[in-house]
């Protein structure tokens, strides 16, 4: 499950530290995503996905075109992973934002008694 995640580093002093983070957040990951998908494609030539439950979960916020890009965004992504795609309404860090959104993702994924599971 890839639940928009980033990397933080170390917050600028100069801005509150929500707007910060998601100042730094957005520059790193702007920056490494083609490395990581050019890392990710020669992965996956290497190695294909397994064969498990796959889910893309995007947050989605703001004003309606960037609403309506990211999601087309989130949807290629969950395509190209061959997973399903859950969209919820929250910020960056969806898994403050949105707890219990999250939870029910992973629930739905999860191994049942009869899969395997505990």
């Amino acid at each position: 499950m890839m639940i928009d995640g980033s990397l933080v580093m170390v917050p600028w002093r100069v801005l509150p530290t929500r707007a910060r983070t998601m100042v730094r957040a957005t520059l790193i990951e702007h920056a490494t995503f083609p490395t990581l998908n050019a890392d990710l494609r020669a992965l996956r030539r290497r190695r294909p996905i397994p064969s498990v439950p796959r889910v893309v979960v995007g947050a989605v916020h703001g004003i309606r075109p960037w609403r309506r890009y990211w999601a087309w965004k989130q949807s290629r992504y969950a395509q190209m992973l061959d997973a399903s795609l859950l969209l919820v309404v929250g910020h960056h860090f969806l898994v403050l934002d949105r707890p219990d959104e999250v939870a029910a993702a992973i629930d739905a994924i999860r191994p049942g008694p009869g899969d395997g599971g505990q």
